[in-house]
């Protein structure tokens, strides 16, 4: 498992957010891609973890990981709460059941 994670918009965010540890989206492209393409909820207002448009930006967050990362745990808690809250763990074992 990994650390932290770096993803863009993926859709991984919203698993690896359970995972309660640090989570960076770098998305250079965020502005263009949510223009052409739209978006269900604004990333950087409601992001679990800091949203950067460079790599300077991106080696500057992970160089400060440690300092800067208490900071998004209240934010990873709430995008976690808001996205996964229904995720218990046991969806295989629930669809067994049902079967």
């Amino acid at each position: 498992l990994a650390d932290v994670l770096v993803t863009d918009y993926s859709s991984i965010m919203f698993d690896y957010a359970l995972l309660d540890r640090p989570l960076i989206h770098f998305a250079p492209d965020l502005d263009a891609y949510t223009a052409d393409r739209g978006s269900y909820f604004d990333l950087r207002e409601r992001a679990g973890g800091p949203v950067v448009d460079t790599q300077d930006e991106l080696h500057e967050v992970l160089a400060r990981l440690d300092e800067a990362d208490p900071h998004w745990q209240a934010a990873r808690a709430r995008f976690a709460e808001e996205f996964g809250a229904y995720d218990t763990g046991g969806a295989a074992a629930a669809v067994v059941d049902t079967l």
